[in-house]
C-alpha cells in the first residue's frame, strides 16, 4: 500500500504528459526534396480545379511529354502544344498554346485544397489562357 503511495504522484504526472504532436511533420503526400535541395515537382501529374470545373493531365517525359486540358464540356480534352518548361525554386512552368491561345501552367509546392472534398493535395496550380487565370490543385499521377 506504501509503495503505491509513493508511485501515485508519479503515475498522474505521467497521465498529464502531453501526446506527441505530428503537427511539424509535413503531410505524407508532400513531395520529396532531391540531393539539392529542391522540391521534385514530378513530370507526370494531375491538376484540377472548381468553379469553374477544369482538369489538366500531364503525362510522358522528354519529347513523349504531353498535356491534356478537360472541362465537363470536353471530356475528352484537347492537348496543350508545349513549347517550353522551366524550373524555378518550388515552381515550375509550362507555356504553350491551346486552341491556337497562349498556355501557361505554374505549379508551385504548397498544400492545396480543392474546396469541395477532404483531399489535400501537395501543390498549387495556376493556368492562365484565354484572358482567364484558373486555379486549382495538383497531385502526382500515381497517387
Amino acid at each position: 500500500m506504501r509503495a503505491a503511495a509513493l508511485l501515485a504522484p508519479f503515475a498522474l504526472t505521467a497521465a498529464c504528459a502531453q501526446p506527441s504532436s505530428n503537427e511539424d511533420a509535413p503531410p505524407a503526400d508532400m513531395p520529396e526534396r532531391n540531393g539539392t535541395a529542391e522540391p521534385v515537382i514530378p513530370a507526370e501529374f494531375k491538376a484540377l480545379g472548381t468553379e469553374p470545373f477544369w482538369a489538366l493531365t500531364a503525362t510522358g517525359s522528354g519529347t513523349a511529354h504531353s498535356l491534356r486540358f478537360s472541362t465537363p464540356e470536353n471530356i475528352d480534352g484537347t492537348l496543350v502544344t508545349i513549347e517550353d518548361e522551366s524550373a524555378e525554386g518550388e515552381t515550375r512552368r509550362i507555356a504553350g498554346t491551346l486552341d491556337g491561345t497562349p498556355f501557361t501552367l505554374a505549379l508551385t509546392v504548397e498544400p492545396c485544397s480543392d474546396g469541395m472534398s477532404d483531399r489535400d493535395y501537395p501543390f498549387a496550380a495556376r493556368i492562365a489562357w484565354g484572358g482567364e487565370t484558373l486555379r486549382g490543385c495538383a497531385r502526382p499521377l500515381d497517387n
